[in-house]
């Protein structure tokens, strides 16, 4: 049969200008296109075990997609389908590559179907497969793979060639056809991404897939000033350091409005919020801005670029005893977590990752909880009963992970006490962080008999923490069994704390370049399941490299490994262009512009400086995260075991942890019940 293959070149950077390929109406098997890839005219060569596609949107609305086959020399070849020859008229176009997680698209073009001299409603049924004709066929050759799975039986999940390629390129739509396995990447924004919800129905094994890293600056752009151990203000108030070098405490009270320098922000020509301050300590910054008394406060474009003193505002009449402020100012519109500040840049470093059950409240007896925070407290082992002897309101921290309208349900069975005008009554008091609470009490439960309290939190509002609020000579059980649970439950729904972790080696932790991330998609991870290192960023000390001064730019030597063009990237000094050199400005960098030189190099503009020699010394320790040309792949099975399973409970948690608590781009699968 006669066939015709038309090859074309497309761009992924700039608009295709070619001339609409013209084909003919209801033609079938018979046409084809070969694709070759460019980024700005250089060539992508697509690897073989990638995936491609044709993309297709016909003049009545409708697009389908039809895959493709990758050939030896890198390019791609494409059917023209007879779905796409249907319709008369101009056809919009694009082809994807697809490899693991990372899809490319070029832009678009146009074919042009000229009318058929005669009609035809004959169309080849082999030839009507696409995308999801290829799905539906790949997940119905796993049946005979999938092993019966109960939940009496908690053995591991086995690994095949079909299920790594259901979990690794198809997790969305597995899901959605709920075949049994979960896949259930953490997000990237940083006030979530380290720890996940386990759905209701998971059985008790999941697999950690891939532990990846993310490499930022400090979103509290503060830096403290000096305090020393604590100054005295004219106001009366102590005002000291917290532990972790941004916060600030407070002691006494105050006799007059006053401003307290606490440190200075560098503020660009961005947009800037502040948070952080209460009616009872204000947060400011020096200028024309308000000072922020709660919720939001927004940097008004007269204060910026420029250096600002930071501080806060200490209310007259009121007293402080040992409150604590956590200012904090960021780029943005929307407030994210308070961290304190660090200098320079971080990677998220997992260390290890951590499996909590449904029951959230901590794996102690009520009364052991009580006693770590209750210092006037007696505890009576005898009696199983712990009495007050002054006030201790607001003392015991119990629990903050709570989400916005959301219902929750706290489980409490104690021992009874034996004693006179006692009183065994709890109190709970969740506060919120715009200072509203609300109360739970229980009265005296009878002798072993589970107590039970449900609760709604507030919508639209965050839970600062849970506390306990006894009053003096109070005497409260000793609950040996107290849980707080996520959803409607009842007495017989009670399941003890449950925690499990999963190290991350020490040899992996040490692998060079574990932990450095630019985003989502370019990090450096662990591909438990493959038993690989692979290396999508590199790093550089810019005081290492050597520099010239060319056209008001300065032009570095080698990089230590290959850059993609234009990289994304993140630097401790300045900020990284995916554009052209000619659109750089003062204090930004690019890497590896092949509009400069076709050269594995960066460019930096920085006015401050003219001669290469000084601004070379002053590069030492400014460190430039860059994404690779290629990544690097190492084979670490002789450091991995097979052992990468750790055990879940429904409705609970799965954690990444690392010492910063950044962002942890990283998947984990779950096998769930059949047909839940």
């Amino acid at each position: 049969m006669a066939v015709v293959t038309k090859p074309i070149t497309v761009e992924v950077s700039k608009p295709n200008v070619f001339q609409a390929i013209a084909a003919k109406q209801n033609d079938s098997n018979s046409r084809f296109l070969k694709v070759t890839f460019v980024n700005e005219g250089e060539k992508i060569n697509i690897t073989p075990s990638a995936k491609v596609t044709i993309n297709a949107e016909r003049s009545d609305g409708q697009s389908q997609s039809f895959f493709g086959s990758v050939n030896s020399d890198g390019t791609a070849t494409l059917p023209i389908h007879s779905w796409i020859l249907e319709l008369v008229g101009y056809v919009t176009c694009d082809v994807s590559i697809i490899e693991g997680n990372s899809k490319l698209t070029c832009t678009s073009f146009s074919l042009l179907v000229e009318e058929a001299t005669h009609g035809s409603d004959d169309v080849s049924s082999d030839e009507q497969y696409d995308v999801l004709t290829d799905l539906i066929q790949s997940v119905n050759v796993l049946d005979d793979e999938m092993i019966a799975y109960t939940e009496a039986t908690y053995t591991k999940i086995p690994r095949t060639d079909a299920l790594e390629k259901r979990v690794d390129k198809n997790d969305k739509r597995i899901t959605n056809l709920e075949q049994g396995i979960t896949p259930s990447p953490f997000v990237t924004d940083e006030t979530t991404a380290y720890q996940k919800n386990v759905p209701s129905n998971a059985l008790p094994y999941a697999e950690v897939e891939k532990v990846g890293g993310m490499t930022r600056k400090s979103r509290n752009l503060i830096i403290p000033n000096s305090l020393g151990t604590g100054i005295d203000t004219s106001s009366g108030v102590n005002v000291k350091r917290g532990a972790d070098g941004t916060s600030i405490i407070l002691n006494g009270t105050s006799t007059q409005n006053e401003y307290v320098t606490t440190g200075s922000v560098e503020l660009k020509n961005e947009n800037y919020i502040i948070h952080g301050g209460s009616n009872e300590c204000g947060v400011y910054v020096s200028g024309s801005t308000e000072t922020n008394r709660g919720g939001i406060t927004t940097i008004k474009d007269a204060d910026k670029n420029a250096s600002k003193a930071v501080g806060i505002y200490l209310v007259s009449g009121k007293t402080y005893n040992n409150f604590v402020v956590y200012p904090q100012i960021e780029i943005g519109t929307v407030a994210t977590p308070y961290e304190p500040y660090f200098d320079g840049l971080r990677s998220a470093q997992g260390t290890e990752v951590e499996s909590v059950g449904a029951n959230m409240l901590g794996g102690e007896a009520l009364a052991d909880k009580i006693m770590g925070y209750a210092s006037s407290s007696i505890k009576d082992e005898t009696a199983k009963t712990i009495r007050y002897n002054a006030w201790e309101a607001e003392k015991i921290n119990f629990y903050s992970n709570f989400k916005a309208n959301t219902q929750y349900t706290i489980i409490l069975k104690g021992y009874t006490f034996n004693g006179t005008n006692a009183r065994a009554e709890l109190n709970l008091r969740i506060r919120y962080t715009d200072d509203t609470q609300e109360n739970l009490s229980w009265g005296n439960p009878a002798y072993q008999t589970p107590s039970i309290k449900a609760f709604v939190t507030k919508a639209g509002k965050s839970v600062k923490d849970m506390v306990g609020n006894y009053q003096i000579g109070a005497t409260v059980l000793y609950y040996n069994e107290c849980g707080i649970f996520e959803g409607v439950l009842s007495a017989e729904d009670f399941k003890p704390y449950v925690r499990n972790t999963l190290p991350i080696p020490e040899e992996v932790q040490s692998l060079d370049g574990y932990g450095w991330g630019i985003n989502a998609d370019c990090r450096n991870y662990i591909d438990f399941e493959k038993k690989q290192f692979v290396k999508q960023v590199g790093c550089v000390d810019l005081g290492t490299l050597e520099w010239v001064y060319q056209q008001s730019r300065f032009a570095s030597g080698a990089l230590p490994f290959e850059a993609k063009t234009r990289a994304s990237g993140i630097c401790s000094r300045y900020t990284v262009l995916q554009k052209h050199y000619l659109d750089m400005k003062d204090g930004t960098l690019v890497v590896r512009d092949y509009g400069w030189s076709s050269g594995n190099l960066c460019l930096v503009s920085d006015t401050a400086y003219t001669d290469a020699a000084t601004f070379k010394s002053a590069m030492n320790g400014v460190m430039l995260y860059y994404e690779l040309a290629t990544p690097i792949i190492t084979d670490i099975s002789d450091i991995l075991t097979d052992d990468n399973y750790i055990g879940v409970e429904g409705n609970g948690t799965i954690t990444m942890v690392n010492e910063n608590k950044f962002a942890v781009p990283s998947s984990i699968t779950y096998q769930v019940k059949e047909g839940a």
